[in-house]
């Protein structure tokens, strides 16, 4: 008997990046995006902008940013930054390999969600994912549960990549 299948309703909204001189710029965009959401995580599914010094690092002025990207080849980074500071950066799977501004300061919390600090050949890494959203959780106060995934409102945009030319779509030759 196949599986019951689940149904998410998203409630989507779009927020508007107007073109023109200084409107090109994702952290404002993503700003945008924040302030209208308050008390909500951006969640950026299939994308790497939450990774991008020049989105994270401008977007976290004035308030604190974490990010965890992970993909399918298990590349994988961690970012804590507060006031455009990063304070802690890396890759779950090796969590002994720091860097930031602080990055020690939450090596207890790391060891007590569930990271292996250790550098040995024998480290345990069956739980770096969920260790990376225990620590998420420890720093933002909020926990991503299915259930919160399903019943959040998203706000739905798209932003260019920085340095990278938009894409410019044309109309297929005629006949």
């Amino acid at each position: 008997m196949p599986p019951e299948s689940e149904s998410w309703t998203i409630r989507h909204f779009s927020q508007a990046n107007p073109v023109g001189p200084g409107q090109d710029s994702v952290p404002a965009l993503l700003r945008r995006i924040a302030d209208s959401i308050e008390q909500r995580p951006g969640i950026e599914p299939n994308g790497y902008l939450g990774t991008l010094d020049e989105v994270i690092v401008p977007l976290s002025r004035g308030t604190w940013l974490v990010s965890h990207f992970r993909n399918v080849n298990a590349v994988d980074h961690f970012f804590w930054l507060d006031d455009g500071v990063l304070r802690l950066h890396f890759e779950p799977l090796f969590p002994a390999q720091r860097d930031g501004s602080d990055p020690d300061g939450l090596v207890e919390v790391m060891r007590q969600v569930g990271f292996d600090l250790s550098e040995d050949d024998d480290a345990d890494y069956t739980v770096h994912t969920e260790a990376a959203f225990a620590l998420a959780e420890h720093l933002t106060g909020v926990r991503l549960t299915p259930e919160f995934l399903k019943s959040a409102t998203y706000v739905c945009g798209t932003a260019p990549v920085p340095g990278r030319p938009a894409a410019v779509r044309e109309s297929p030759p005629a006949g």
